[in-house]
């Protein structure tokens, strides 16, 4: 505050204020920032005072200690609980088993690495615990569905590098595969996300189209729709199967449920993505009149 020499006053912080003290410790522990002065006041103008002042400051310093708590291990228990895809005995003996593997082999922090870095640490200590804990099934139940999803997840990865070299009958094959694969394992499929299937079913279509298959093409976009009747890229090709098969009418409806100009998730106008389709059917020897209609309708100059 501010201090006049003749007949001013402090304006003060009441907390550690004291009056009328000759000794005695003043705690202040809400002035925790900014810059504060100590002022002291003697009201006599005759007798001086002398004065002695021991400051302590405490301040807190927090400490990170890589050790496991409690309330870590029982999260720690619960994922390893929902990482097992099977509803046989023995996930709960098996959970203890790997919670106190884990912990006496890494902490925390290593453990938020190996679970980045090295997948199979993980498998690992559940291998052994199914072994060590007795159930046997369980873990062989684990596994071959671990595996299954592991071939499903490599042919995927194949299917989408053979449409990136434009090889869209082989991209279909394996995609086809990776899908029945999905549909004949209940336990595995629920592992995906509908966002998962509406993804890979929508591609089947797209490679169905080029490949001049339309019956093969309805089939996937109907159990696309089955998911999600308002997916985008859904709609898109759906537009393409009625176009492809002379139904221009019912293209164009299919081709005006979103703005030329709308953006999609990916980040495309609607009107960019249907003219590149088109531009992949052509390249393929596929057209028709109503090719021209569809450019005129949304505007596409190519």
């Amino acid at each position: 505050g501010q201090w006049e020499l003749i007949g001013g006053d402090f304006d003060y912080t009441e907390e550690g204020s004291v009056e009328k003290t000759r000794q005695g410790v003043v705690r202040v522990d809400d002035l925790t920032s900014g810059r504060v002065y100590l002022g002291i006041d003697n009201p006599s103008t005759l007798d001086g005072v002398e004065v002695v002042i021991e400051i302590v400051a405490l301040t807190r310093h927090e400490v990170y200690i890589d050790e496991w708590s409690a309330e870590n291990l029982l999260i720690l228990k619960e994922q390893c609980k929902n990482y097992l895809y099977s509803n046989l005995p023995g996930k709960e003996e098996v959970c203890d088993c790997f919670t106190q593997n884990l912990v006496a082999r890494a902490t925390p922090s290593q453990w938020e690495t190996l679970r980045a870095t090295q997948p199979s640490f993980y498998e690992g200590i559940l291998d052994a615990c199914f072994a060590g804990t007795g159930f046997l099934e369980l873990g062989a139940r684990e596994n071959s569905i671990r595996r299954k999803q592991n071939e499903i997840d490599a042919l995927i990865r194949a299917a989408y590098a053979a449409a990136e070299l434009r090889d869209f009958a082989g991209a279909q094959r394996q995609l086809v595969a990776a899908v029945e694969l999905l549909e004949n394992n209940r336990q595995v499929q629920q592992e995906y996300s509908d966002a998962f299937l509406i993804r890979n079913f929508n591609a089947l279509a797209r490679y169905s189209l080029l490949n001049n298959e339309p019956a093969a093409a309805d089939a996937y976009l109907r159990k696309g729709l089955a998911l999600d009747n308002n997916d985008p890229y859904l709609w898109a090709n759906i537009g393409h199967w009625h176009l492809l098969s002379g139904r221009t009418e019912a293209a164009r409806e299919a081709y005006q449920r979103h703005g030329r100009r709308e953006k999609l998730p990916d980040g495309n106008r609607w009107a960019e993505v249907i003219a590149a389709d088109l531009r992949s059917f052509e390249g393929k020897g596929l057209r028709n009149a109503g090719f021209a209609e569809v450019r005129a309708l949304l505007r596409i100059r190519d």
